[in-house]
């Protein structure tokens, strides 16, 4: 059976919803990653999981790679190297990321 997100692959993930939904793995790692308690909620019946079900390998490994990107970005706002902890302050919605001491991007300076 093919997943009901994606229609593409086959579904191997069961939700543990309730109901027995399946999704593929690709799926099942974007749509975890989404969820901040990292418990998947079904795209069926948009019930959350309360004990996670049978992860794969990829799916760990891709969570900790992630969770891994995000800890070790670097600030954009050039006039520094530091870890990035904030989005910069700037008031028209920049989206570059800037460490503490960075008030914002060098690129409003100009």
């Amino acid at each position: 059976m093919s997943c009901p997100v994606c229609y593409i692959k086959n579904s191997n993930y069961t939700v543990n919803c309730g109901s027995l939904h399946t999704i593929c793995d690709s799926c099942e790692v974007q749509l975890r990653i989404k969820e901040p308690s990292r418990r998947l909620k079904c795209p069926i019946c948009k019930v959350t999981e309360k004990v996670s079900g049978r992860r794969t390998t990829f799916s760990y490994e891709y969570e900790l790679n992630q969770l891994y990107n995000k800890t070790n970005l670097r600030c954009e706002s050039g006039l520094c190297n530091n870890i990035t902890i904030r989005k910069c302050s700037y008031p028209d919605d920049c989206s570059r990321f800037i460490c503490i001491i960075c008030m914002m991007c060098v690129s409003h300076f100009e």
